[in-house]
């Protein structure tokens, strides 16, 4: 299967000769002799058209250029060399083909199907930029309807793609870059698509061009796409005269312009600092901000900053205080918010982070780092881009949680600062917990709802699910010490698991204890064990009323699980 259309003059020749020789067939000789000539080329035209085929002799200079910026002069137009990438997935199936060698991929319309119960990739149409403006490629596979179209924001073109492949091609997201020049791609300031398909991305192979623009795709298909390619703008390595290439029309410049020179940390800092906020109050510290959101001037931080620190003080750099008003917390995210009445000066806000800010940007965090009272700027780049948050690579600590991630270039805010420490649990008993540290920032542009702050429930609230959290710390402590071998009695108060454990170690020290004691105790230990994992979290879900604490609760449930699921493989391993 190929779809590659040729609108040379030879090529218009040789069709007008074969549509004549069609009507020759149907009216006959003598009636086609009764046809003045001309009739009988605009005959040949209307079947050409009812084919869905270019009018036979019609010069190529008269029609849409498949490539932008290319001038036919009457000739038929060279095609830029092209090269392919390797192809993922079922290499069985019809061969297709789709290519605008002089022009550019930026988007594709989607369908899915469902293949051995899976949803699965069934179809592709490509997106290309053309002399004429945006032009539809050929269907790739079976489109039936479009389920999703993903494009290239305005100045970006695709760079590659992530492909999940198994049988067949189960999902892929898009790589985006802006181009330097019509044969190659800015390394930097690229951004991802979400992922469209069946799976996610984690066994996900990329293709792409090696820093040179997509310019169409290849595969197998059958009733499903069973694998897929990219081809790619290759290098000519011909003596003859360089075809010349695209400009890039409506959807990027010819060329990169330079980016702006960017503020120095030190200017935003100084420029900022009546914006900055110090939490403080009895159980720690933490980091604020002032902005403007929809007219109101709001000081902002983390939910899980006011949940820990209880009855807050607000104070700028220079230890002036701020004075609050009512507080609300953002549905979905870990964001609160505070009306500010008296004092500070407000940051920008970026409305819209999606088309604001690219992979490989720089950020900075400020923040009072390590709650020691001092703003220490930490620079980074953009790492990730979701929904409701950023990730980025600035190594901020704990204390700088609240603080506003600022997109360097435009000085803007992008987000709430977040520190994430997860634990992650082995599932062999070998070394049953290890800890990844990722650094998020919560999005203020996708807030969309928020709810109102009563001090007392929130505090209530906050002071319960503090008490979860420590119990899960304090199962993580017995895991590792069953997976180092030894147990540490003093590191283990818990009211909740601590008759537990020394009931069961009394039973293991035992001299003359029988290995079906010991096999009944390390059952009845894990029993109890699985079932404390859940119960709090099971009666706190019940009458929690704020989204923050809820989610907060989910996530704990997820960890407890772990922790109950691994706790019989370690126990059996130090048997």
């Amino acid at each position: 299967m190929r779809w590659e259309r040729r609108r040379d003059e030879i090529f218009d020749a040789q069709l007008s000769a074969c549509l004549l020789l069609l009507l020759v067939q149907i009216l006959g000789p003598v009636g086609m002799n009764r046809i003045p000539h001309p009739l009988r080329m605009v005959c040949a035209t209307f079947l050409a058209l009812a084919l869905g085929m270019t009018p036979a002799g019609t010069r190529a200079a008269d029609l849409p250029s498949p490539t932008p910026g290319l001038q036919t002069s009457g000739m038929p137009a060279p095609l830029a060399p092209t090269a392919r990438t390797t192809a993922f997935g079922n290499p069985g199936g019809l061969d297709f083909e789709d290519v605008r060698s002089n022009g550019w991929l930026i988007g594709l319309n989607i369908a899915y199907g469902t293949f051995s119960g899976r949803k699965v990739i069934k179809g592709l149409q490509p997106i290309y930029a053309t002399a004429g403006g945006r032009a539809l490629g050929g269907k790739c596979g079976v489109i039936d309807k479009v389920d999703a179209t993903v494009e290239a924001r305005e100045g970006f073109v695709i760079a590659g793609l992530d492909i999940g492949s198994g049988e067949r091609i189960e999902g892929f997201d898009v790589i985006f870059k802006r181009p330097v020049d019509q044969q190659h791609l800015q390394p930097q300031g690229s951004y991802t698509s979400d992922w469209y398909g069946g799976t996610g991305s984690g066994d996900a192979k990329t293709v792409s061009g090696d820093g040179r623009p997509i310019v169409g795709l290849f595969g197998k298909c059958g009733t499903e796409l069973g694998s897929l390619g990219l081809i790619f703008r290759g290098v000519a390595t011909s003596t003859n005269a360089p075809v010349q290439q695209p400009a890039l029309a409506t959807n990027a410049p010819p060329a990169a312009p330079r980016p702006p020179d960017l503020p120095q940390s030190g200017d935003l800092v100084k420029d900022y600092r009546d914006g900055l906020v110090f939490v403080e109050g009895a159980a720690g510290r933490g980091s604020g901000f002032i902005c403007m959101m929809h007219g109101h001037k709001l000081l902002i931080s983390n939910a899980h900053v006011l949940a820990g620190i209880q009855a807050p003080t607000f104070k700028l750099l220079d230890r002036s205080p701020i004075q609050v008003g009512a507080g609300a917390v953002a549905v979905g995210h870990d964001i609160a918010a505070l009306a500010v009445t008296n004092g500070g000066k407000a940051f920008e806000v970026m409305e819209n982070v999606d088309t604001g800010v690219a992979i490989g940007d720089t950020v900075m965090v400020l923040g009072n780092s390590e709650g020691a009272g001092v703003i220490h700027p930490l620079e980074g780049k953009i790492v990730g881009l979701g929904p409701n948050l950023v990730e980025i690579d600035a190594e901020f600590v704990p204390g700088n949680s609240g603080s506003p991630i600022i997109h360097k270039s435009t000085g803007k805010v992008i987000g709430v600062a977040t520190y994430l420490m997860r634990r992650r649990y082995a599932d062999d008993g070998s070394k049953a917990v290890n800890t990844e540290v990722r650094r998020f920032g919560y999005r203020l542009d996708s807030v969309k709802k928020w709810e109102p702050i009563v001090w007392s429930t929130f505090y209530a609230q906050a002071v319960e699910a503090e008490k979860i959290h420590g119990l899960t710390a304090d199962l993580v402590k017995f895991l590792e010490d069953l997976a180092g071998g030894g147990i540490h009695p003093e590191r283990h108060n818990n009211p909740v698991i601590r008759d537990r454990i020394n009931q069961w170690m009394d039973v293991r020290k035992r001299r003359s204890v029988s290995a079906r004691d010991v096999e009944m105790a390390d059952a009845n230990l894990i029993s109890y064990m699985k079932v404390a994992c859940l119960s709090d979290i099971t009666q706190a879900r019940q009458h929690l009323t704020y989204d923050y604490f809820i989610r907060e609760m989910d996530k704990e449930k997820q960890e407890r699980e772990e922790i109950g699921g691994v706790f019989a493989k370690v126990v059996s391993a130090i048997r």
